[in-house]
């Protein structure tokens, strides 16, 4: 079985951060100094710095180009607020800090299980109006509804290069049936059942002007070719009947912001998809920027990233933001008022517990007179949202460090890289993201017509709402990037893959690259110093007396899922004061040693805190990891994991190898974050997974 690992891994959040008043810039405190650094930083890996575009190419794509100064002699540069970036990130960890860069009012969007739990009470509609925002303020609920097989829709005349589409307005007799029925098609030979020729289009998607049915086409990417006794899975479509005077409800502004909160994270609207649909700029196209958008449905769906997709048999609107008149949608309706908008049977549902909740007092900070340990150092931004009747205040600090920018000490020799595409972390996998350690086993099994139990809100947070797993960070392994070896890796683009997935050229910045620079620090007591010449140099601990950290290395810029950015950063004193002798002359007390500074971090940090350093010096040392072992898993993985998962399930006597795998033993019967039980029994995939010969390496110090 192919062993991997996940490129990342947390490190817990320890208790709340203790906080309080800043030094303050009024004046420089007693036993408090400031100075001046040297520091040099060499790449231990390729360095990938984003945010620098060259020359367009003949298609159209820009290479992401070396940083540069802008100086006669363009010097390559690592940018001072990308180190301050990444050295603030291992500082809050070091002290057990806010949470500073997160969303707290962030809940994910999960898809529906498919059972008759999710369905019970919806209602198909049709969009009555719509304002001039987009925003669908009535809907007519549909008297009857059927389900009509793809066989039938062949024949109907359409728009859209003669295939049918959302919102057409069809005519036909259903016959006797009840409510959800599919329509029957007519074999040769018999009288019973329609045929293609039976249904008629009216007119394309528009507001309901008589009685018609109107057609939901939706995606056939989640559906199965097959049932369960092997026959070919049916193939059917939702219409429904409405007319004017149907009945009409309100869309009031809760179920509105439901709807545009769940939409908001579907793959329609991913930059990918946008380019796909012929958006240049990838951006979200406003309402009435274009006519509805469509988008083929085929049937066979395509079969994984390098799959082609079968036949074209209909059109579906893109999702968006906005909603249309005539667009048929499901709705779930209490007192008179439509309480959630659908796109599909089985679409999207909001999680339950915000981040905000689920990280409790590690949120950030906001008053400036009670600051957590970073925030006291590097500065805390005030970024809340307020209404615009609010009076305007100021709740933010400045920081006691500034960085400039490091300047490379010789030529670069770039390496011109086609990267491979990544997709956008999906904190929503409850599995990786939620520290599941106090989740009884009972818990850890979704029931029956129940949403999965990774999902959150789900069973597994019954008990006890799970807290955020901690803070990502990237494995640091000994990663290349040899454009003359073919040996595939991790952060080189396939064949098959384009930019339209993500992919892209960039240069990267050589293994070996050494850069310069200085940073500045002002009122810092010795705890504060050391804990900045830590955040620097991780190795640094050593001599406080901490064993294990030889080996640690800082990370600056992008593609650290790929292994890119690992730098080891060696300090040198430069300039430390007191108040007295920068600005006196006087030969006070001297500054501590950085050797005492460390040990006075290190002796500052509450233990709970200190007990998390094993897991981050796990995260930071270069080479904890092999390398080629670590990378998200493909389907072929994920396969065969599951299919060893089974075997553990079974009683011992029915056990048995299983083909290409070695036979599990009983000590490995413990699962790995990917089991089934925090899958809800489905097999359905997470967002990566870890086999168990690897969970315990991969999570060692962590919940």
């Amino acid at each position: 079985m192919a062993v991997f690992v996940n490129p990342y891994t947390f490190v817990p959040q320890a208790d709340a951060p203790v906080r309080r008043a800043p030094a303050g810039h009024a004046a420089m405190g007693v036993r408090r100094f400031s100075g001046v650094l040297e520091v040099t930083l060499t790449a231990r890996t390729p360095l990938l710095i984003g945010g620098y575009k060259g020359e367009k190419q003949p298609d159209g794509s820009e290479v992401g180009v070396l940083p540069r100064r802008q100086s006669p002699e363009g010097a390559v540069m690592v940018p001072g607020s990308g180190l301050m970036g990444a050295v603030r990130s291992l500082h809050e960890a070091l002290t057990g800090s806010c949470l500073r860069i997160v969303d707290t009012d962030w809940v994910p969007v999960h898809r529906h299980p498919v059972n008759t739990e999710e369905t019970d009470g919806l209602a198909l509609a049709v969009v009555d109006r719509v304002d001039a925002q987009g925003r669908a303020t009535h809907v007519r609920i549909c008297s009857d509804w059927v389900k009509i097989p793809k066989d039938l829709l062949v024949r109907i005349p359409a728009d859209g290069e003669g295939f049918p589409q959302t919102g057409d307005q069809l005519r036909f007799e259903p016959g006797t049936h009840a409510a959800g029925d599919a329509l029957r098609v007519r074999p040769e030979g018999q009288s019973w059942g329609m045929r293609p020729e039976g249904i008629t289009r009216v007119r394309p998607m528009a507001k309901a002007s008589e009685d018609c049915w109107v057609l939901l086409i939706t995606d056939t990417n989640a559906r199965t070719t097959k049932r369960k006794d092997g026959k070919p899975a049916p193939v059917q479509f939702a219409a429904g009947r409405v007319s004017p005077d149907a009945r009409r409800y309100e869309i009031p502004e809760t179920a509105w912001k439901s709807y545009q909160q769940t939409v908001a994270g579907a793959d329609d609207l991913r930059t990918a998809e946008l380019v796909k649909a012929g958006i240049a700029s990838g951006e979200e196209p406003k309402w009435g920027s274009l006519p509805a958008e469509y988008t083929d449905v085929h049937w066979p769906p395509q079969q994984g990233r390098q799959g082609k997709p079968g036949d074209t048999i209909g059109r579906r609107l893109r999702a968006r933001p906005y909603l249309y008149e005539g667009q048929p949608v499901w709705v779930r309706v209490a007192d008179n008022a439509v309480t959630e908008i659908r796109l599909s049977l089985y679409w999207r549902y909001r999680g339950d517990k915000t981040v905000g909740e689920r990280i409790g007092d590690a949120k950030p900070c906001t008053d400036p007179d009670k600051l957590c340990w970073s925030c006291r150092m590097f500065g805390s931004a005030d970024t809340e949202a307020r209404e615009e009747t609010d009076t305007v205040k100021q709740h933010s600090y400045r920081g006691h460090v500034r960085i400039d920018d490091l300047l490379a000490t010789g030529p670069v020799q770039k390496i011109t890289w086609r990267l491979a595409p990544l997709a956008s972390p999906k904190p929503s996998a409850g599995q990786f993201y939620l520290d599941n350690s106090a989740v009884s086993g009972s818990d850890r099994v979704a029931k029956r017509d129940t949403k999965p139990a990774a999902t959150w809100g789900s069973i597994a947070d019954r008990q006890r709402t799970r807290p955020i797993r901690g803070r990502k960070f990237y494995w640091r392994t000994e990663t290349k990037a040899d454009p003359d070896d073919t040996t595939p890796v991790r952060s080189r683009r396939r064949d098959h893959q384009s930019d339209a997935m993500g992919s892209s050229t960039v240069e990267l910045i050589p293994t070996n690259t050494v850069f310069k620079g200085r940073i500045t620090f002002d009122n810092l007591d010795a705890a504060e110093y050391g804990s900045l010449l830590t955040a620097l140099d991780p190795r640094l601990l050593g001599r406080a007396g901490e064993v294990g950290w030889d080996k640690a290395v800082a990370s600056v810029g992008g593609g650290k899922p790929f292994g890119f950015g690992s730098v080891a950063i060696d300090v040198k004193r430069v300039q430390a004061q007191t108040a007295a002798e920068r600005y006196l002359g006087e030969a006070g007390q001297q500054p501590e040693t950085d050797a005492e500074a460390i040990t006075a971090f290190r002796d500052a940090v509450p233990r709970p805190v200190r007990n998390t350093w094993t897991a981050l010096q796990h995260a930071l040392e270069f080479g904890f990891l092999d390398d080629a072992k670590v990378w998200y898993p493909g389907r072929r993985e994920l396969r065969q994991e599951l299919r060893v998962l089974r075997a553990h399930d079974r009683p011992e006597a029915e056990r048995r190898p299983l083909q290409g795998t070695d036979r599990p033993s009983r000590r490995g019967t413990a699962r790995s974050e990917a089991g089934a039980r925090l899958r809800g029994g489905r097999a359905r995939r997470p967002e990566r997974a870890e086999p168990p010969e690897r969970a315990r390496l991969a999570t060692r110090g962590t919940p």
